[in-house]
């Protein structure tokens, strides 16, 4: 019986503490919830909005100037820290044969959308924005500790 009154008056002190603790720390708190609203906003906005639409890709379909390349041959290239990919594709458009030379970071499939607009020669194949994604991950965090930081300011910052 003396070991369950221990722990209780041990359980006690600790919540005494965390008690005192989130006294004198209450501007933290607020600021904490403050991210997290922010964060759970950000989720909800990004759940709504669109996938970002290639402009020229776009225009190119509804102009109905798209075909399909074969990759013909394709190369690897390694440097010290990357390593990047060559191609060559062979499509044909109103019966004539064109070659289409592709270079990325990711590996060439074996078949690649075209688009072009007047000319057939200038194809290009739709890229994915990397850069756009990365700085989206980024902001994804840096705004909702911005905004705990502003609050945490506003309140009188931490003593």
């Amino acid at each position: 019986m003396d070991e369950l009154f221990a722990v209780f008056a041990e359980f006690a002190e600790l919540w005494h503490r965390f008690r005192g603790f989130l006294r004198d720390h209450w501007k933290v708190y607020v600021g904490l919830v403050v991210g997290i609203l922010v964060m759970i906003a950000e989720i909800i906005h990004m759940r709504k909005q669109k996938p970002p639409v290639n402009k020229k890709v776009q225009r190119a379909r509804e102009l109905g100037h798209v075909t399909r390349g074969i990759r013909q041959s394709h190369r690897t290239h390694e440097d010290d820290d990357r390593t990047t990919y060559s191609a060559k594709y062979a499509y044909e458009v109103d019966g004539m044969k064109y070659a289409y030379k592709y270079y990325g970071d990711e590996f060439p499939p074996l078949e690649l959308d075209l688009y072009y607009f007047n000319n057939p020669r200038r194809a290009f194949h739709e890229k994915k924005s990397q850069l756009r994604s990365c700085l989206a991950a980024a902001l994804f965090y840096l705004i909702p500790f911005l905004a705990s930081c502003l609050v945490i300011h506003l309140l009188g910052g931490i003593e």
